[in-house]
């Protein structure tokens, strides 16, 4: 049976790692902070690079690879010890450090086999065994079961090499299509684009009166939206519609710096703080997401431990450029991991994505929450991010919206809404719109467009589980 990594953190300086397989403790050891430190810098990621421990010139080319600011491998970070000890920080902690753990199981089990992993960790020889075993039980299961999810005939499909920006820009489309047979989403264009027409010819938004009895929109920004986010106006016209209709709207003011983890377990909070209101008890939340803010929410109600699927406190959410499977503009950075952001940045790249999509698999039609997700991109490179779309242009020769390329904002098995020539800034700022975007795609526009799409499929579900 399939194995995995259970971590238990003990504060932030020692955690307990659990050997499971389907529930059942195949054995456990207890690992210091310093320890884990030694054994990924001087054991597992030389390894990896594939430089000899005992050569002289070690320290000093190790020194040299990660003063590099892109590391090639997809071998994971070890995630670096919080400055603050709050609960959900701590949470965010542990769940990194069993999503490190993991990884090394699946994809470098060979390394637990390394003696050297006994030695510095002080382990029992039972337990060395056990891992061992473990690890080639994990190797001949892949075996039996064939090539992994996103792996094709023709060699592999998925990101291996951060670096590689042209070959792992779609990676996740193409995987899915190419094991389906079809694009593995639903094209609602044309009905956005409807609904867009009939907002402009009614001069009005005409939201449902029975919203604001049924809805809470929370919209949650993208990264580093902490630093402008008062210059720009941002989200400020999108949720303009919704508050003129009475329907309680909301900004989540959380930490545009932080990680997908850390975001997805504030986002959680917020949820049950909101419907934990007498006002509010009787309602759902709608999650509007820009940029890393949609990833932020898939990740919450995607997560077991969360608890939202089950609760079914999320009754939708509206995706706007979010690199679902990465960006190519975030890249692998290997220095400053406790510097605010860096590790923001390190969750959107596309191998970090594709690490956390293999260990976290998000099933949209299994969740029965109705998702938009909507992608645009710029066929010419002007606006404020035109240096970026001309690069990836010239480069790799797709188009983006300076930051997303609409590929990879796309979740398999969701409604897809496909924009021309609107750029990453003009779907959520007030200001300093500089792509000078078509005006029926304003951002109030846009978002209530999205509100309607999804509402059709919140209320075709319902009625779908009544029936049922």
């Amino acid at each position: 049976a399939p194995v995995e990594f259970r971590v238990e953190s003990l504060g932030t300086e020692k955690l307990v790692v659990h050997l499971q397989s389907i529930n059942v403790e195949l054995c456990s050891f207890c690992v210091e902070y310093n320890q884990l430190k030694k054994l990924h810098k001087e054991v597992f990621v030389p390894i990896v690079e594939g430089m000899d421990v005992e050569h002289k010139h070690y320290w000093k080319n190790f020194r040299k690879k990660c003063k590099r600011k892109i590391l090639p491998s997809r071998f994971p970070l070890l995630p670096t010890k919080p400055l603050l000890n709050d609960p959900s920080t701590e949470e965010s902690y542990r769940r990194k450090l069993e999503d490190y753990w993991n990884i090394v199981l699946q994809d470098f089990g060979s390394l637990l086999m390394n003696t050297k992993v006994g030695e510095l960790l002080h382990l029992p020889e039972a337990t060395q065994d056990i891992l061992a075993d473990c690890v080639m039980d994990t190797a001949f299961h892949d075996h039996l079961s064939g090539q992994p999810e996103h792996y094709n005939e023709e060699g592999e499909a998925v990101p291996e090499d951060p670096t590689d920006t042209r070959g792992n820009i779609g990676w996740l489309m193409r995987s899915e299509t190419e094991a389906r047979g079809e694009v593995p989403y639903v094209d609602k264009t044309q009905q956005f684009e409807q609904f867009i027409y009939e907002i402009e010819a009614k001069q009005g938004w005409n939201l449902p009166d029975d919203a604001k009895n049924r809805f809470v929109l929370l919209f949650v920004p993208g990264l580093f939206s902490g630093a402008y986010k008062g210059v720009v106006g941002y989200f400020r016209d999108n949720m303009k519609p919704f508050k003129k209709a009475g329907i309680t709207t909301q900004m989540f003011d959380l930490n545009s710096f932080a990680s997908v983890h850390k975001n997805s377990i504030r986002i959680t909070e917020r949820i049950r703080a909101i419907l934990s209101e007498e006002e509010h008890k009787n309602k759902q939340v709608i999650l509007v997401g820009h940029s890393k803010g949609g990833v932020d929410c898939i990740t919450a109600i995607s997560l077991p431990e969360n608890g939202l699927l089950p609760s079914k406190a999320v009754a939708g959410v509206i995706c706007i450029q979010s690199p679902y499977a990465g960006s190519p503009f975030a890249k692998k950075i290997a220095f400053g991991q406790k510097l605010r952001g860096v590790r923001a940045v390190n969750d959107l790249n596309h191998v970090e994505r594709r690490n956390f999509l293999e260990l976290h698999p998000f099933d949209a039609k299994v969740s029965n929450i109705p998702i938009v997700c909507i992608i645009t991109e710029m066929t010419k490179a002007k606006g404020a991010l035109r240096n970026n779309i001309k690069r990836l242009q010239r480069q790799c020769g797709v188009n983006c919206d300076g930051l997303v390329v609409p590929e990879d904002a796309i979740i398999p098995d969701t409604q897809v809404v496909k924009l021309k020539d609107i750029d990453h800034a003009n779907t959520v700022f007030h200001r300093l719109r500089l792509a000078n975007p078509k005006h029926r795609y304003q951002p109030s526009n846009l978002t209530v467009a999205a509100f309607h799409l999804l509402l059709q499929s919140i209320d075709s579900t319902s009625t779908s589980t009544e029936i049922s």
